[in-house]
């Protein structure tokens, strides 16, 4: 099973945890949604809109970021819609292999 823990709501913050595993396939696309958002993440913080902690290894992604305002925040969850909507998507394909725990609300 992959977990997904995915909170947009905290003030200036996006916190995005991936643990876990499942089927070769599955853990495959999982692993390049997450990849992505990742270097979207690590891009936003060598331009200083963020800073980050981060921890990755196999079956095991945190990502911490603190946006220096909430215009970089607003623009970084427009960059990463397409990332999450592609977690929700897999989802709904194999439900029994994802699991999603999203807090907060993506506005475009």
């Amino acid at each position: 099973m992959i977990n997904i823990y995915l909170n947009t709501q905290e003030d200036r913050q996006v916190i995005l945890e991936v643990t876990g595993h499942s089927k070769r396939d599955i853990c495959i696309a999982v692993s390049a949604l997450t990849n992505c958002f990742f270097q979207y993440a690590e891009d936003y913080e060598r331009e200083n809109m963020c800073s980050a902690v981060k921890h990755y290894e196999r079956g095991n992604v945190k990502l911490n970021l603190l946006f220096a305002n909430d215009e970089a925040k607003s623009e970084f969850l427009k960059g990463t819609d397409a990332i999450i909507n592609g977690y929700f998507l897999y989802k709904s394909n194999y439900d029994k292999n994802i699991k999603i725990n999203f807090v907060g609300v993506v506005t475009l």
